[in-house]
């Protein structure tokens, strides 16, 4: 009877590290590739739900955006080979773009979906692993730097994600490609101009002139007496 019990006791030992080959547990979180995890979604959404279902991931890697999907969800997306292959990383924090940038290494631990159409996950918690390459700056610093020399804090800025804090000029939507204008104002004949994405058009279109903003946005260079602001989102910083 006893040898029947070990026996027993061993099999189920045995099925249980066969079900989790390739599987590192971290705490109640499973450690995954982000490679891996594009790989087995984008191959089979099913073979992956049924692997992972109901479970915790935790996958780290670089930043290659930080935004608000077309739903309107804010997402860290984790690159998974190259910027172009990722996984998205919805985030409870409601405006990670003012804590994370892209080039940063981050750890997302997050919920895999129930119905996955992408490699993606819900409800995650973002942590710093490297420091964000994000510049806070208000808006007449950036325009008297770039108006004292353009081609210098052009090189200086270049890929640097800014946080920028300055008085609106200005806000102007665009109905034939659903982009927002905003204008901080700036220094002497300098001003930031924003380019908001089509999903911050609710954001956007809360901005009045006069009132104070700020907006985080990809360096996009300095010409035409502005700074240009590109795929930027307004940051309100309430939790």
């Amino acid at each position: 009877m006893r040898v029947n019990r070990i026996v027993a006791v061993a099999a189920v030992a045995l099925a249980g590290l066969l079900a989790g080959v390739g599987l590192a547990q971290s705490g109640d979180a499973v450690k995954v590739p982000a490679a891996q995890l594009y790989k087995e979604v984008s191959k089979s959404a099913k073979k992956a739900n049924e692997k992972y279902k109901g479970k915790t991931i935790e996958i780290t890697g670089k930043v290659a955006r930080v935004t608000r999907s077309f739903t309107g969800k804010p997402e860290v997306a984790v690159e998974a080979g190259n910027e172009f292959t990722v996984v998205l990383c919805y985030t409870a924090d409601k405006e990670p773009w003012g804590t994370f940038a892209k080039g940063q290494t981050v750890k997302v631990t997050g919920k895999f979906p129930d119905f996955p159409v992408v490699a993606s996950l819900e409800d995650c918690k973002v942590e710093a692993v490297s420091a964000a390459p994000l510049k806070a700056v208000t808006a007449a610093a950036l325009a008297k730097e770039a108006e004292a020399d353009p081609v210098g804090s052009g090189k200086k800025l270049d890929k640097t994600t800014l946080k920028v804090t300055g008085t609106v000029v200005s806000q102007e939507f665009n109905a034939k490609t659903n982009f927002t204008d905003v204008v901080l104002k700036g220094t002497g004949k300098t001003n930031v101009a924003c380019r908001l994405i089509p999903a911050e058009k609710e954001a956007a279109a809360a901005l009045k002139a006069g009132q104070t903003a700020t907006i985080v946005g990809q360096f996009g260079g300095a010409y035409e007496n502005q700074v240009h602001l590109m795929t930027a989102m307004v940051l309100t910083e309430k939790k």
